[in-house]
């Protein structure tokens, strides 16, 4: 099944190494969970404080569901937004 995965903050350019803005499509299996999906990136709990499923707060024991749209935001966004980036 398809999913799309998007970083923000110093996730993205950690991610992405130039920054871009796009969402990552990727084909997961069905029975995904969203705990599995972020440890296919190497990014421990630690590292986002909030992950969104859909518009709504997700849990990493959740399964994802076809076309499901995850958006990661790191520590320190806030802050990071405050000095401009």
């Amino acid at each position: 099944m398809q999913v799309r995965i998007g970083f923000f903050g110093s996730l993205r350019k950690k991610l992405h190494g130039d920054g871009a803005l796009q969402d990552l499509r990727l084909h997961v299996e069905a029975g995904t969970t969203l705990g599995e999906l972020l440890d296919t990136f190497s990014i421990p709990p630690d590292m986002a404080r909030l992950v969104v499923v859909n518009g709504k707060k997700g849990n990493y024991a959740q399964v994802l569901s076809e076309h499901d749209r995850v958006s990661v935001f790191p520590y320190g966004l806030r802050e990071t937004m405050r000095q401009g980036l």
